[in-house]
């Protein structure tokens, strides 16, 4: 009853650009080389997001608004507080995680009819669509509301009750209705006028109205339509032709919808009375994946389905029968536990929505009951995309896109230190970003986080605090090449156990270029790397010691081993431009200087960092 919202050659991803740099003054008499106003400035410019809701950890809380039945829950893309709760005739806003509400009339609300779907602009979270009566439109974040139904008054029914809205991820004033009688209306202005698009949908039927609508994220002009008695209907060119996709779903009506996010080929469906479906080829066929003969019961109807974006194999299925309440898979709908603590005996789910920018937050519609939170928190286990960092405390997870190559994925991670890793996006020799978590209670009271880039893909970091299940999360736009600090990220009693120290890593050993502790030989062994720095506040200096995690990708590190101060790597660009590219990205504003040799021809690059700068760096005309 949502919609879950969402391509470059090699050429844009790894194109050269000036790099966005912040810069970071020392404080007067500060031995750091950091201003704490000015990070927290820049840490919110960049897309950081915190959630600070008053939910229970891993324990179901009430959080108002009454007690009333909420048919529908959306959580702001990057305020997790932020939460809109639609119920019959209203619709409730909360921007301080529920401890306050503020009811919303609109024109749409009439006495009687449910508000079933509300969805923001992925470009202006304060455009915001909500489907009752009709659709209405909000341009100030919910404060006012008009209608904008112009072209839904067709066949019998004016101003057709709306079960179910999307909107395209990438063409924002592109949306699709599905109505209580089963027709299908498409937008392409914002809301301004609909057209009917529902050639090869089922006849007209009050009783077969299309509960779910979700919207492929790579191609969005394939959207399934989920009937209470007619199971998926698909379309693969933005409505205007739909077909069934119904093979093995057992004649279900289909109440819910949810498509990964990462592989959309694989979706959810969730039915009347059989439980959950999957389908893992775009709708072709389709299994059943949580059965009520697992359960000992004999039907399971599923209303509402989520799916985490940072981790897609964790699915919630939210029920509405013989209360059973919610459940869980870790694993792809493969097995499921209930998560139903501290939730009412009977928990009749109608709604159910994951804060995009902090996946661990999850909200809750219930029958009568309001709105119920829940902040979820589990040990890290570390993965093939999943770094724990700090000890073990901070699960560090990565989600990117390269939109003009049509492609998107999650990062695949790399440790490097315990306090540092990497992730890798299209090639395991080929570093895209390196994060680390580091404690700084000693200086601020707080724990720290540092990111440097190596390509200006689009991503979204999400560092999440497995013992209290708080998330800070980072986007960074397609286009954008940056390092950035955050040095008020957590604040935290405790962190992990104390690293002991250790000595240094031994560097990979290469022969061509010979290596030592503190060069590098990247790209076939042809280019020498080193670096030298120096830090005025701590009247040191030094050169950076050398680790190789890939062959042509290496980091050095000044202080300690477990912080990772600086990553580089050396690219063959040569098919693209004839050249090869040079891109560093730095987890500190320490003053270095960069050299790298090509060891063929003696050539040299120098690049020089002055304190206090925070700098990723793109060079492809460097040799």
């Amino acid at each position: 009853m949502r919609g879950k919202p969402h391509g470059s050659s090699p050429v844009d991803v790894f194109r050269a650009k000036r790099s966005d740099t912040i810069g970071f003054d020392a404080e007067p008499g500060s031995s750091m080389p950091l201003s704490w106003s000015r990070f927290f400035t820049v840490v919110l410019a960049l897309g950081a997001a915190q959630g600070t809701a008053r939910a229970d950890i891993n324990r179901w809380s009430n959080i108002g608004p009454e007690p009333r039945t909420i048919h529908s829950i959306a959580v702001h893309p990057t305020l997790p507080d932020t939460i809109y709760a639609g119920a019959v005739g209203a619709i409730f806003k909360t921007e301080d995680g529920g401890r306050s509400w503020r009811r919303s009339d609109t024109p749409i609300t009439t006495v009687g009819v449910e508000v079933r779907a509300i969805v923001f602009d992925p470009t202006d979270p304060s455009i915001v669509y909500a489907a009752a009566a009709g659709v209405a439109k909000s341009t100030d974040a919910g404060v006012a509301w008009r209608a904008a139904n112009s072209g839904m008054e067709v066949g019998p029914f004016s101003n057709p009750a709306v079960f179910s809205l999307v909107i395209d991820p990438y063409d924002p004033a592109t949306l699709y209705a599905g109505t209580f009688s089963g027709d299908v209306f498409q937008t392409t202005n914002g809301a301004t006028t609909w057209q009917l698009r529902r050639n090869g949908l089922p006849p007209l039927q009050e009783n077969n109205g299309i509960r779910a609508l979700v919207i492929d994220p790579d191609r969005p002009s394939t959207i399934y339509a989920g009937f209470q008695t007619s199971g998926v209907y698909k379309t693969v060119d933005a409505g205007l032709s739909w077909a069934n996709v119904n093979v093995g779903l057992d004649n279900r009506g289909v109440v819910e919808l949810a498509i990964d996010p990462q592989s959309p080929n694989r979706v959810f469906a969730g039915t009347l009375g059989g439980g959950v479906y999957r389908s893992l080829n775009a709708g072709a066929s389709w299994s059943q994946v949580l059965a009520p003969s697992t359960f000992g019961v004999a039907a399971i109807t599923v209303p509402e389905l989520e799916i985490d974006p940072f981790s897609p194999n964790v699915v919630y299925a939210g029920t509405s029968t013989g209360g059973l309440g919610i459940f869980r898979s870790a694993d792809g709908g493969q097995t499921w536990a209930r998560l139903n603590d501290g939730l009412p005996s009977v928990a009749d789910f109608r709604a159910l929505a994951i804060a995009p920018s902090a996946p661990t937050h999850l909200y809750g519609g219930l029958f009568e009951q309001g709105v119920f939170a829940i902040t979820l928190a589990e040990p890290c286990a570390a993965s093939a995309d999943t770094l724990c960092l700090n000890g073990g405390r901070f699960r560090v997870r990565v989600n990117w896109r390269a939109a003009s190559l049509g492609t998107r994925g999650v990062g695949w991670a790399v440790p490097l230190t315990s306090d540092t890793g990497s992730f890798w996006f299209f090639s395991d020799n080929n570093i895209e970003l390196v994060v680390k978590v580091v404690d700084g209670r000693s200086f601020n009271g707080r724990i720290w986080v540092f990111y440097g880039a190596l390509s200006d893909v689009e991503y979204t970091i999400a560092v999440t605090d497995s013992q209290t299940g708080s998330v800070r999360t980072y986007r960074n736009p397609q286009g954008r090449l940056a390092s950035v600090a955050d040095t008020a990220a957590f604040v935290i009693d405790g962190v992990g156990s104390e690293i002991a120290p250790k000595s240094a890593p031994t560097p990979r050993q290469i022969a061509l270029c010979g290596p030592d502790a503190t060069g590098l030989c990247l790209n076939a062994r042809r280019f020498l790397v080193r670096v030298a720095w120096r830090a005025p506040n701590l009247g040191a200096t030094g050169s950076g010691q050398a680790v190789a995690p890939t062959s042509d990708t290496g980091y050095f590190w000044f202080f300690s081993d477990n912080n990772v101060e600086l990553v580089i790597k050396v690219v063959d660009g040569r098919a693209f431009n004839g050249h090869f590219w040079v891109f560093y990205g730095a987890l500190s504003d320490v003053e270095y200087t960069i050299t790298v040799t090509d060891t063929e021809t003696g050539a040299e690059r120098a690049y020089f960092n002055p304190s206090g700068q925070l700098a990723s760096v793109a060079d492809t005309a460097a040799f």
